[in-house]
């Protein structure tokens, strides 16, 4: 059984906070209605192979390879930022010994781009 955590990014102060600074920093209620401010990350089970814990919105490497954590239909997924915004690959618990966390994708958007 995976253990269920869960973090936000703060956007107005451009951080990520834990759901404990969450609770005692603002309301939950406050954070629910800032949707826009607010981005809740779920953890992923799954650390990467120097321990860093997987969220998601997390840029990992992956095989040389830059993949976004996406949850999409019940399940968490690598997203390649080649595809448009095709789902390529299931996380495959197996394989995250290899995987490195890069960043995230409000911390970090420009690990994604092409250009």
């Amino acid at each position: 059984m995976r253990e269920i955590k869960f973090e936000f990014w703060a956007g107005h102060t451009e951080k990520m906070i834990t759901m404990k600074e969450a609770i005692e920093e603002w309301t939950l209620e406050f954070i629910l209605r800032k949707s826009d401010t607010f981005k809740v990350r779920q953890y992923i089970g799954l650390k990467d192979k120097n321990g860093k814990e997987i969220y998601e919105g997390d840029i990992i490497d992956f095989w040389g390879a830059l993949y976004k954590i996406v949850f999409n239909r019940g399940c968490f997924y690598m997203e390649d930022s080649t595809e448009s915004d095709a789902v390529s690959w299931i996380l495959d618990i197996k394989y995250h010994e290899i995987s490195e966390v890069k960043g995230n994708i409000y911390e970090n958007p420009n690990l994604l781009n092409n250009d």
